[in-house]
C-alpha cells in the first residue's frame, strides 16, 4: 500500500500542475477564492451564497470532488454582484 500512496500522490501533484497551468492560461476573472486545506466545493459555494454545480460550472471543473489546496475558483464581475444580492 505505500507504493499506491506514493503513486497517489505523484498522480495528485501532475493534476494540480495541470489545473494550475489552465487557470493561467484562462482570462483571469475578476475575483476569485484560493482554496484552503479541507475545503469542499460545496463549503465554498455556501459562503458565496451560491451551488456547488454552479461554481463548478463557473471555472470548468469536471469534477466537483476533486479540487486543490491554492487552486483559485473564480467569478466574473457578474456573477460576483449576483451573488452579493443573494447575500443575507
Amino acid at each position: 500500500t505505500l507504493e499506491f500512496v506514493a503513486a497517489s500522490d505523484v498522480y495528485k501533484r501532475q493534476v494540480q500542475r495541470e489545473v494550475n497551468r489552465q487557470l493561467s492560461q484562462n482570462e483571469a476573472p475578476a475575483e476569485y477564492y484560493v482554496v484552503q486545506e479541507n475545503d469542499t466545493l460545496s463549503e465554498i459555494a455556501k459562503r458565496f451564497a451560491t451551488t456547488y454545480l454552479e461554481l463548478a460550472a463557473w471555472n470548468g471543473i469536471a469534477d466537483p470532488n476533486m479540487i486543490y489546496v491554492g487552486q483559485k475558483i473564480g467569478f466574473d464581475e457578474e456573477i460576483l454582484a449576483e451573488m452579493i444580492e443573494k447575500l443575507p
